[in-house]
Order: C-alpha cells, then sequence, then structure tokens
C-alpha cells in the first residue's frame, strides 16, 4: 500500500500505517520506537495510541512521506477525503510544506493564508465542512473561495491579493465586497450613493 493510498480509521493498526513507509523508513521507526515497544504496539489501533498518528516519529521519514501521513491523518480527520482532494493537498503541500506545518516557516503571514486557502479550494464543501467541524474551525466553504476567485480575476490574481503586504488592506475590503454575492441568498454590495 502506498501512502497515497492509506486511509486511517478507526481499527487502522501501527503495523499497516508503517507498512505504507519505504523500508529505510520503516526500519527507521522500529529503532525510534525500540524493537520490543513497537512489536508491543504494532497491532494496536493508531487512533488508539495517547497523541494518535502525531506520536509517530516522523524525522524518520522524507518530506514526501511526511506529507503523505498527514494528508491520510487529515482524510481521517475528516471522515475520508476523495482521492482527487488528497492528491490537490499533496501537490500543494509538497510544492509548500509550510501549509501542513511543516519545514521551515512561510516569510509573511500572508503567504500563511494563501497557502490555507489553496488547500481549502482542494476540497468539496461537504469535506471541508467535515474537516472544519473536527478541528472545532468555521471557514469559507471552497464553493465561496471559488466564487471569490472568479470575481477577482482568477487564482493568481486571489493569491497575489492575499500575499501582497503593500495591498492587504485594500484586499480586504475588496473580499469584503465580493463575499457577499458568493454567498447563496446574498447579494452582491452595492457601492454608496450608486
Amino acid at each position: 500500500m502506498s501512502l497515497g493510498e492509506l486511509e486511517i480509521t478507526e481499527t487502522t493498526t501501527v503495523r499497516e500505517v508503517v507498512s505504507a513507509f519505504s523500508a529505510e523508513e520503516q526500519a527507521c521507526v522500529r529503532e525510534a520506537i525500540g524493537a520490543e515497544a513497537f512489536n508491543m504496539i504494532a497491532d494496536v489501533p493508531v487512533s488508539s495510541l495517547e497523541g494518535g498518528p502525531t506520536d509517530f516519529p516522523i524525522q524518520c521519514l522524507t518530506m514526501e512521506s511526511t506529507v503523505g501521513f498527514v494528508v491520510a491523518t487529515i482524510s481521517a480527520e475528516a471522515g475520508g477525503l476523495s482521492t482527487e482532494t488528497r492528491s490537490c493537498i499533496t501537490d500543494i503541500a509538497i510544492e509548500n510544506p509550510g501549509v501542513l506545518g511543516m519545514g521551515p516557516p512561510p516569510e509573511s503571514f500572508g503567504q500563511v493564508i494563501a497557502g490555507a486557502v489553496r488547500m481549502q479550494l482542494c476540497l468539496t464543501d461537504e469535506e471541508a465542512e467535515a474537516w472544519a467541524a473536527s478541528q472545532g474551525m468555521e471557514l469559507p466553504p471552497p464553493s465561496v473561495l471559488q466564487c471569490i476567485e472568479e470575481q477577482v480575476g482568477g487564482e493568481e490574481a486571489f493569491l497575489a491579493m492575499l500575499t501582497d503586504e503593500a495591498t492587504s488592506e485594500e484586499a480586504l475590503f475588496n473580499l469584503l465586497l465580493t463575499a457577499p454575492g458568493c454567498v447563496p441568498g446574498e447579494s452582491m454590495a452595492t457601492p454608496v450613493g450608486s
């Protein structure tokens, strides 16, 4: 089983997760945990570990494997993500690991926001709702973000608005004007005096 196919459920064991890693990574994980300790937990469901998947020694994994593992964990938290969604998130995270909290910190807060928006756009509205609920957060549905993206001239323009520190206030104002027209049941904001 590859990491792209790994599904972490309530019954997925430590052994099943580790078997998705390369032989070198598996050996490192066993050594990091300790052979005896590993044998004791090998057939225990990952979900029953105190820290869940976060208890894994990810220092043993390549960046690609770490991304695959984290995406599988996000999928589990969301109750299951489609193959297309997982592939989309994986591509973004390998290009910019910071969106999953890995690698060097982003240079600006705008880059954090842009990364989060790109990830959110990978999800369906249903997937996004399930994942946000599992995290105790409220996020705009991807369909609303897609609508805003179209209103401002496409993904490149949308992300540029979010990452450009010099125009961040103007960008926020423009988003606030655009967003109501993208929310079902609400109309576009009308300029004063029109």
